[in-house]
């Protein structure tokens, strides 16, 4: 046999075997179906070993259930953390050497979003936001990752948390086989969300004062240069959203 074909003849080889091993671990992977906080019902892998992040920011979530490294599964996110959060990130990155490997797919749900990336990547699930949804359905990128065999799973922090959040925790932590973690999780949250309840209702609402919560302070570090236009820096310095008044409603 020839040199060249006895080289074409291995990489053929390694190739089909590499695929056998894939084949029979996504065989022998365990599935679980979920419903997500789209409403969604999601055959999706437990506890997977790949997932992608659509927003960087859903981190703080991951850490309370990965504890020993939040980053381990992580093989793709979105950089909004690492512009938006500078502080925690630095914070992160030190812990976390690896962490600043990860791949950075851009948003999901624009152009730019590195489909092949995400497959090559080997992700089995994709994490997305559901203030996001009518955008991932429009994209359709949730149908592109379906065909590739990916999971694709809303939740939710910020459009309605007060509702959510406890939701969220445990569906993560039903996928990631985290339970015990998002148990202790909810237990704190509810304790502590309790307490508040239990505090304000004594308060007369005539009493209450004026709340104002600034939805995401440094979000953009380039608002806070100086403008000609005073008044167009001060629109631009602070802002809310109009569904955090559940936090103050109370």
């Amino acid at each position: 046999m020839q040199p060249k074909q006895l080289i074409k003849g291995l990489c053929f080889a390694t190739a089909a075997i590499a695929m056998n091993v894939a084949s029979a671990t996504s065989a022998t992977a365990e599935t679980i179906t979920v419903t997500d906080i789209a409403g969604r019902s999601v055959e999706v892998e437990k506890n997977p070993e790949h997932i992608v992040l659509g927003e960087g920011r859903m981190i703080y979530s991951l850490a309370l259930l990965d504890r020993e490294d939040p980053f381990a599964r992580v093989v793709g996110w979105k950089d909004d953390m690492i512009l938006y959060d500078p502080d925690a990130w630095r914070k992160y990155e030190a812990a976390f050497s690896a962490a600043a490997d990860i791949a950075q797919l851009g948003s999901p749900y624009a152009d730019e979003w590195n489909l092949e990336s995400v497959i090559t990547l080997g992700a089995d699930v994709v994490f997305m936001n559901l203030g996001n949804l009518l955008k991932a359905q429009e994209s359709g990128i949730i149908e592109k990752l379906e065909e590739a065999g990916i999971a694709t799973v809303f939740v939710d922090f910020r459009q309605d948390p007060t509702a959510n959040t406890v939701a969220s925790i445990q569906l993560m932590g039903r996928i990631l086989d985290r339970r015990d973690e998002a148990d202790e999780f909810t237990d704190f949250y509810t304790k502590q969300m309790n307490r508040i309840y239990a505090t304000v209702e004594q308060i007369p609402l005539e009493d209450r004062p004026v709340v104002f919560i600034e939805r995401a302070a440094g979000y953009n570090p380039n608002e806070g240069t100086v403008r000609q236009n005073r008044l167009e820096a001060v629109r631009r310095c602070c802002q809310t959203n109009s569904n955090q008044s559940q936090f103050t409603a109370k």
